[in-house]
């Protein structure tokens, strides 16, 4: 039988929609045998230089108290969620990346959805087959799945996600269970 995995990625940029993210949560993993996964992204140093990977003006930097108060805005979306697991009795894992790695496949995702501001919600049934990207960025394997990616500039889809890889190469903060 197939697990369904729905994964919930957050930038820093979008702690405000806490409640929001954990209702989208709550929704698509309505099946009792589904798992969510969110990873949340703390990766300041990453955050700060996304225009240099994304070709933005250097103007559009955050400053460190502006980050700071993304990153508090974003617990509440860790919280939001560790309380959704608790009241419709889901399997949670929370995974808070930290690192400063500009080449990590967090950072290579918002790269390639091309969003400042990334809210991703992953509906996952997955065949058990990996593959290199290996036109764009061979460094990483991906698991072959579709991933609809909600951000401020609207639905976008891809055919894969690198956010397996990442969790593989980034520390992990936070590992909660719920349920």
């Amino acid at each position: 039988m197939t697990t369904e995995t729905v994964v919930v990625a957050v930038t820093a940029a979008d702690g405000e929609r806490a409640g929001s993210v954990a209702d989208a949560a709550v929704t698509v993993a309505a099946d009792p045998n589904a798992t969510v996964e969110v990873v949340t992204v703390f990766d300041v140093e990453a955050y700060q230089n996304r225009c240099e990977l994304l070709g933005c003006h250097a103007d559009r930097r955050l400053g460190p108290d502006e980050v700071a108060a993304r990153v508090t805005a974003v617990r509440a979306v860790v919280d939001e969620l560790e309380r959704a697991a608790t009241d419709h009795h889901l399997d949670v894992e929370v995974r808070g990346l930290l690192g400063t790695d500009r080449e990590s496949a967090v950072t290579a995702l918002v790269e390639d959805v091309g969003a400042d501001h990334l809210v991703a919600v992953e509906r996952r049934r997955c065949r058990d087959r990996r593959r290199w990207w290996s036109r764009t960025r061979p460094q990483f394997g991906a698991v072959e799945c579709p991933v609809t990616f909600v951000g401020k500039g609207g639905d976008s889809t891809t055919g894969a996600s690198s956010r397996t890889h990442a969790t593989e190469r980034t520390p992990l903060l936070w590992t909660v269970r719920g349920g």
